[in-house]
């Protein structure tokens, strides 16, 4: 099973924020793992870690400033972690992009994965 990047998860992150208000990385982190069900070397966990290889992925669209750098979404604060909201911009993006949606996510009949790259 292919690794999912960190690119990859751009557009599912803004179709999840088109459907909530605010929602934090620990959301994220179980709301990607649900939708895209990362298998494989993505489920290895970290060295010296309690996390694995998919939630560090997540956790890193802040860190590297993935989402804000190009104004898809704002990071807001009184969430007790980072937590986002979708811009416009975002949106716009998303609207753009979510009738390929379908090739991001598992083919629930045959396990196989298609990934879009924004």
């Amino acid at each position: 099973m292919p690794r999912i990047s960190e690119s990859e998860l751009i557009l599912p992150v803004l179709h999840l924020l088109s459907m909530e208000k605010v929602i934090t990385t620990s959301t994220l982190i179980k709301s990607l793992r649900e939708l895209l069900q990362p298998s494989g070397e993505d489920l290895k966990l970290l060295h010296g870690r309690t996390d694995d290889k998919f939630s560090q992925k997540v956790r890193n669209l802040k860190t590297h400033d993935t989402l804000t750098k190009d104004g898809l979404v704002t990071e807001v604060s009184g969430y007790g972690q980072a937590a986002f909201i979708i811009t416009p911009k975002g949106m716009k993006l998303y609207e753009s992009k979510k009738d390929n949606l379908k090739s991001l996510f598992y083919s629930l009949s045959n396990k196989l994965v298609l990934f879009l790259e924004i």
